[in-house]
């Protein structure tokens, strides 16, 4: 079963992106390394700056929320990933019982 070519296009050119660094391991464990680290450093300091709000939400929740607001605020509806943080903040947070002020006030502090 093939895949409609709307999907499969997008999908080919980041595999033919990819296969050109296959044969070169060291570069791609570097290239994840880094990934890592920054991605790492991002939700650490998402964790402080809830924490110095008063926000003490579980490392988990951060390790779902931040990269999944840093990837819907891709999607071209959004300027600089405005709204998406907000409504992303908002929406995890108060699963939790965090206010929504609160939840707010995470996201502008952790943006600036």
């Amino acid at each position: 079963m093939r895949l409609p070519a709307r999907i499969r296009k997008p999908l080919q050119s980041i595999a033919d992106a990819l296969g050109a660094y296959a044969g070169d391991l060291p570069t791609l464990l570097k290239a994840l390394g880094l990934s890592l680290l920054f991605h790492l450093s991002w939700i650490s300091l998402h964790i402080v700056a809830g924490l110095a709000i008063g926000i003490a939400a579980p490392p988990i929740i951060y390790a779902v929320m931040v990269p999944l607001t840093d990837m819907l605020g891709l999607a071209p509806i959004f300027f600089n990933n405005l709204g998406a943080r907000d409504f992303m903040f908002t929406l995890y947070l108060g699963q939790i019982g965090i206010p929504t002020a609160s939840a707010l006030a995470l996201a502008f502090t952790a943006f600036t």
